[in-house]
C-alpha cells in the first residue's frame, strides 16, 4: 500500500461587497478649462477623493451625459500619489460647445 498525497492549488477571488455607500470628499466639482489653451498638452485637474466606511481604496470611472462628441475629449489617469486627474486630450472651443458634465 503506497499512501499518497494529492495537492490541489484551488484559486480564490474574494469580491468586495460593497455594503457601505461612497462619499465624494466634495458634492461636486467644477473645473474651468481655458478656451483654445496653447499648454493644454500638459495639463491636469485633480478630481474628488471617494471612501468608503470600510477604508478601501475607491476606483471609479466618469461616463458622459451631454457630450456631443462621445470620445476623445479626456482621460482619465493617477499619479503617484494616487491622486485621480482628468486629462484633456484636445484643446477647446467654447463656441463649439461651452460645458461639459460628467
Amino acid at each position: 500500500i503506497h499512501d499518497t498525497i494529492y495537492v490541489y492549488i484551488l484559486p480564490i477571488r474574494i469580491l468586495n461587497i460593497n455594503d457601505n455607500p461612497i462619499k465624494f470628499s466634495v458634492n461636486q466639482t467644477v473645473i474651468e478649462i481655458v478656451e483654445n489653451d496653447e499648454y493644454w498638452p500638459s495639463k491636469t485637474y485633480s478630481l474628488p477623493h471617494a471612501t468608503d466606511a470600510d477604508g478601501d481604496l475607491i476606483t471609479y470611472s466618469l461616463y458622459l451625459h451631454n457630450w456631443n462628441e462621445p470620445t476623445g475629449l479626456f482621460e482619465l489617469d493617477a499619479n503617484n500619489n494616487n491622486n485621480l486627474l482628468l486629462k484633456p486630450l484636445k484643446k477647446f472651443d467654447r463656441e463649439q460647445q461651452h460645458l461639459y458634465l460628467l
